[in-house]
């Protein structure tokens, strides 16, 4: 989990609707991408998504790491909710 690559990988897919919000004491913690969201901290803007995962190797006070390789927290409070990627796009164009 220490990998420091900043791209997510492939889509996880999976019976679950990605409009399904589940809390984030269920998210996954084994370095798997998924959208989290949590408060924004600002009036115009009330929430945020990034692409992240749990890494508790990048910063043990703050393991969810976006997909721009910065803590969720530096935008705000902590995630409150995750939900699965979309798949990915079928290959070979539109």
């Amino acid at each position: 989990m220490g990998n420091n690559t900043n791209r997510p990988g492939p889509g996880c897919g999976g019976a679950r609707p990605p409009s399904e919000w589940q809390p984030i004491a269920s998210a996954p913690k084994d370095g798997t991408w998924i959208l989290l969201r949590g408060e924004s901290g600002y009036i115009g803007r009330p929430y945020r998504v990034h692409v992240g995962r749990w890494d508790s190797e990048y910063r043990p006070h703050s393991p969810w790491q976006t997909s721009e390789t910065d803590s969720f927290l530096d935008d705000g409070g902590p995630p409150t909710h995750w939900s699965e990627l979309l798949p990915d796009p079928p290959k070979g164009g539109a």
